[in-house]
């Protein structure tokens, strides 16, 4: 009680010095004068911070303390006004109505006798009072009139000052227009977007293969309102992909609507969807930084941030190939470190391993995560050693990404371009039973079907644009080699010829693995399509960047393999390999089936040729280009549409010289200038060939010389053209 009461004492005293400061004008300057010198010394000291110096959350929460001391500054004011514009209340005691007891009232009524007096000055005092509560109602009435014309009004000044900001750059704007010379660049017409136009683009945007990659598992879809959905999981933060969208569609997007209107099928990355086929170089990238940040030797966390760092922008191509003038010689900066200390730097490698089998020792190759001890300077070498390559890697797949994505949206009548993937390695167990015994899970009585998934985007005439199809063609053959994708291949490509009649070019997009798409079989391949179609005049291959292939094909597999299993939970078997035809044919509308048979994979094969050269440098190539008219498939180590042989774009590798199987002989070099394959019988004195034995013609033709005359050819061969001066 004691120290309360001192603490009364002291705060009145204080407000009593304060008090006589402000009576007295020249020492109230000076106490003035020596607060303020306080305020800069302890700014110095740093014990004050400006607003503008401080957190975005220590600036929210010393706004909100303003605008709480501004409120309650603001409501006394009002109250000190309101207390002025009131009468004077006038308590008047109440009467108790209860008496203790009806004989004591009784008592004192008639004890006490009425003075006229006193009954005037209570009628005249109930008279005040009800007029007073009159008064004080009909007041209280008007201040909240009051109050409400004054919230009126805030609100009328409020839209005026909108109204008249609009109509300020609507001005702006019309000013802009009528100038010949403009101080600023055009905006982008899609700048300020609203409404459903801005909700589809951000939804396009998350769908996109760069910045969400599907998850091809069956079990991977997601259903909501009776919209069910293959899953996509997010590859960035969503800060990261906010930031990117207002840089690349040049939009106005606030982060909270941007997040609201995320595809509910576009997840975030959990522990259970880690992921399991991730880039090895990538991987090591982020290894090695993080190795390196946790030492805090660099503030940088993941690769992501790495390339921002040492690049302008971590989407332009010239920063990537470190040609830019800007930022090729950026490198990062270290922080001060000792090299006593020691590291552990876990990095993806490929190596040797020896085990024990039954026919003796073998050597395999296997892939693991292996640690390794090394110090600060090290793991910074080792960093760098890895960072010519990832530069090439992120180049690869920003170039493939972005000119696959710019050719499916503009293609031509004629062309047509068609995504393929194997849906599962070494094939699909998807052979079931609706109830099974227990030894059907051993030895070789399950079987397994294999599926070749892909995407066809071609001009669709009914819809006057481009449109996709999806196909799947399926085998009881397991096979994953060059043969079994040329036997696939034949009726996708048929599909699609079914679809535009007019197609005389096709772009195929797959992975790039060796076993699979990327080598000297697949090349031979191209060449010789056209023999099935004789009206293709040009193909391409396009090579996705090793561990980036992820793409629609992998929803297909994922949507047949999801069906069969749901009709296996309701007690369908599905035992066969026609009867899994027909089921995905009765419940998949939207995605064609076809059969590939085992013999037709087996013919293809005999087909290959035996004794290929390999093209030096397979592993570099990301498209093919094979064309009618020329004799080389040209190889590129970078997708490029626009130049029809040799690139310009600095993307060209290399040409092989490979048999062009759809040239006849009569459309042949040789054929059309005059040069047939013949055999000289016999020289004359002016070594003019005198020819025989000419069979290789499909027509008889004329021939014209001036010498020598006398020539004789058999009368049952057929010649087309010789030339006597060769």
């Amino acid at each position: 009680m004691s120290k309360r009461t001192g603490t009364a004492n002291l705060s009145a005293y204080k407000r009593r010095k304060y008090a006589e400061l402000k009576d007295d004008p020249e020492m109230y300057e000076r106490f003035k004068e020596k607060e303020r010198l306080r305020y800069l010394k302890k700014k110095e000291k740093r014990q004050v911070i400006p607003i503008e110096e401080k957190s975005p959350r220590d600036q929210r929460q010393q706004r909100k303390k303003w605008r709480e001391a501004s409120k309650k500054y603001r409501e006394k004011k009002r109250a000190k006004g309101n207390e002025s514009m009131l009468p004077e209340v006038v308590l008047i005691k109440s009467q108790n109505q209860e008496d203790t007891s009806s004989e004591t009232t009784t008592q004192t009524s008639a004890a006490v006798e009425k003075d006229p007096v006193d009954c005037l000055t209570t009628l005249i005092s109930q008279k005040i009072r009800h007029i007073r509560y009159i008064e004080q109602k009909k007041r209280k009435s008007l201040i909240k009139i009051v109050q409400d014309l004054r919230k009126e009004n805030e609100n009328l000044k409020k839209k005026l000052r909108q109204v008249t900001v609009d109509k300020l750059q609507m001005t702006s704007r019309k000013i802009q227009k009528g100038d010949k010379i403009k101080s600023k660049p055009a905006q982008p017409k899609n700048k300020n977007l609203t409404g459903p136009k801005l909700i589809s683009l951000i939804k396009k945007f998350f769908e996109q293969d760069s910045n969400s990659i599907i998850i091809p598992g069956k079990k991977q879809y997601i259903t909501r309102n009776k919209v069910q959905k293959q899953k996509r999981q997010l590859i960035l933060p969503l800060k990261q992909l906010h930031n990117k969208l207002i840089l690349e569609h040049g939009i106005r997007v606030s982060y909270a609507f941007f997040c609201r209107h995320r595809p509910f099928w576009v997840i975030f990355p959990t522990k259970a969807l880690r992921e399991t086929c991730a880039c090895a170089i990538h991987s090591n990238i982020d290894l090695a930084v993080q190795c390196l940040q946790k030492a805090d030797i660099i503030r940088e966390t993941n690769f992501e941030q790495l390339l921002e760092s040492l690049c302008c922008s971590r989407y332009n191509d010239n920063c990537l190939k470190r040609e830019c003038a800007s930022c090729k010689d950026k490198v990062l900066s270290y922080k001060e470190f000792s090299n006593d200390q020691s590291l552990t730097l876990y990095h993806w490698v490929r190596c040797k391993e020896t085990v024990k089998t039954k026919k003796g020792m073998k050597t395999q190759y296997v892939t693991m995560k292996k640690a390794t001890e090394v110090t600060p300077l090290e793991a910074i070498n080792t960093l760098d050693n890895l960072l010519p390559t990832f530069y090439k890697h992120s180049y690869n797949i920003n170039v493939q990404h972005n000119t696959t994505k710019q050719k499916k949206g503009n293609l031509i009548v004629s062309e047509a371009f068609i995504h393929i993937d194997f849906s599962e390695n070494f094939g699909l167990k998807i052979l079931k039973y609706g109830k099974e015994v227990q030894s059907l899970h051993f030895g070789p009585s399950r079987k397994e079907n294999c599926l070749h998934t892909g995407v066809i985007y071609t001009y669709d005439f009914q819809r006057s644009a481009i449109g996709t199809t999806c196909a799947c063609t399926v085998s009881q053959c397991l096979r994953h080699d060059a043969s079994a994708i040329w036997a696939h291949l034949l009726p996708m490509i048929k599909l699609a010829i079914e679809i535009n009649l007019f197609i005389d070019t096709i772009h195929f997009q797959s992975d790039s693995p060796s076993s699979q798409y990327r080598n000297k079989y697949i090349f031979s391949m191209i060449t010789v399509l056209c023999k099935d179609f004789p009206q293709l005049k040009a193909i391409t291959w396009n090579y996705s960047e090793a561990g980036h292939g992820k793409g629609a094909p992998d929803g297909i597999g994922a949507v047949l393999k999801r069906t069969a299993d749901k009709l296996v939970n309701f007690g369908q078997d599905v035992s066969t390999f026609r009867e899994f035809i027909d089921i995905m044919k009765q419940n998949v509308e939207n995605i064609t089936i076809m059969t590939v048979d085992e013999d037709e994979v087996l013919a293809k094969e005999a087909l290959l040729p035996k004794d290929l050269k390999p093209f030096k440098g397979t592993l570099n190539v990301h498209q093919v280009l094979w064309q009618q008219r020329f004799l080389n498939l040209v190889f590129r180590n970078a997708s490029c549409f626009d130049c029809e042989y040799i690139s310009v774009h600095d993307k060209h590798i290399g040409l092989f010289k490979v048999p062009n199987y759809c040239q006849t002989e009569e459309e042949s070099p040789a054929s059309s200038s005059g040069l047939a394959s013949v055999a000289p019988l016999v020289r004359t004195k002016n070594c003019r060939s005198i020819l025989t034995n000419i069979s290789n013609t499909s027509h008889n033709i004329n021939i014209t010389t001036n010498t020598p005359k006398n020539i004789v050819i058999l009368s049952n061969k057929k010649v087309i053209s010789c030339d006597f001066n060769k």
